[in-house]
């Protein structure tokens, strides 16, 4: 399965922070042929995202406090991102973290929120949406993934 501009273009608006965007091209996706490689695409991406933040050893520490910066952002945080799940999500991508018991779409729609929080406190400018890094290793790992 192929990566679409489609679905390039409804990773771009999550990192780009344009929640109306993301979720009026996320609901465009109708089909599940669409979401799988889409939901491929964000994993990959918050992992790279999560490497760049946190490097290959960050203390549990590190990641609690991170969590509880991204709670405090908003009530609609506090009630959306259980932070036992949160910090797992994230120790998983950076460390030696397990998630094996929980549901894949507990995952993912907790590394949605964690991807769009990274990807704030990155402060992505215009091009590396387009073309940066972290969009382009994303596609370039769910590609190889998906063939």
């Amino acid at each position: 399965m192929p990566i679409t501009d489609q679905q390039a273009a409804v990773l771009r608006a999550l990192l780009a922070g344009s929640t109306a965007e993301h979720l009026r091209l996320h609901q465009q996706l109708d089909t599940r042929a669409d979401q799988m490689p889409y939901a491929v695409l964000v994993s990959n991406a918050f992992i790279e995202a999560a490497d760049r933040r946190f490097g290959d050893s960050p203390g549990p520490d590190e990641i609690t406090e991170y969590v509880a910066d991204i709670r405090s952002r908003s009530g609609n945080l506090q009630d959306g991102l259980d932070p036992a799940v949160a910090e797992r999500v994230l120790l998983t991508a950076v460390a030696d973290g397990n998630v094996d018991d929980l549901s894949a779409r507990e995952v993912r729609n907790t590394q949605i929120i964690l991807l769009a929080a990274l990807a704030a406190d990155a402060s992505l400018s215009e091009p590396e949406l387009d073309i940066g890094p972290l969009t382009e290793q994303a596609i370039i790992a769910a590609r190889a993934l998906l063939s």
